[in-house]
């Protein structure tokens, strides 16, 4: 092969807020990046991502978790038997971060951010019964989860799950976010 390695300058390390200039440039089928760093910010001032749950037990809307230090949480209850879950940052389904396996129910390590169409069926499972309470804890690199209680479901709750629901998917968002319908 004539395959040639070439070292192109030093590696510049981008820190927390360091901001480039990054220029694409297409030439017939030649396509090169170049960047050009332009300046920084105070990382203080950069904005702390927020995360949310999307699950089964939401109809894949989301709900926000609570910050306290670098974990965060969520306590939800489940309506019905299961309990399968992705977690959101800064509500882009672009950034999903998902178990490694299929319908995993052994918390651990976190895979992604993916975008939702390649994280779809890489849930999280609780394994929930109708009625649990859980709470989820996420920390940028592990998720995990732990049964909290169980309560008996209101009367209310259960017409709540005796009520279908219906959800559109489009191509609007490529087929892959889930938009419950109201009547």
């Amino acid at each position: 092969t004539d395959l040639k390695t070439l070292a192109v300058g030093s590696a510049d390390p981008g820190k927390v807020g360091d901001q480039y200039r990054v220029h694409l440039q297409i030439a017939g089928k030649y396509r090169s990046v170049t960047w050009e760093k332009v300046g920084s910010v105070d990382p203080s001032t950069v904005p702390v991502s927020e995360y949310y749950v999307t699950s089964s037990w939401n109809g894949w809307s989301l709900d926000k978790m609570s910050r306290d230090g670098d974990t965060w949480t969520l306590e939800a209850q489940m309506l019905r038997a299961g309990g399968e879950f992705h977690i959101v940052r800064n509500e882009d389904f672009q950034q999903v971060l998902h178990s490694e396996a299929p319908s995993s129910d052994k918390p651990g390590s976190v895979a992604g951010p993916s975008d939702i169409s390649m994280a779809r069926g890489l849930t999280w499972s609780l394994g929930a019964d109708e009625g649990d309470f859980f709470q989820i804890s996420f920390d940028k690199k592990d998720v995990s989860w732990k049964k909290l209680r169980n309560e008996e479901l209101t009367e209310e709750q259960k017409r709540e799950v005796r009520h279908p629901h219906f959800s559109v998917v489009g191509s609007w968002s490529g087929y892959a976010i889930q938009r419950g319908l109201s009547w």
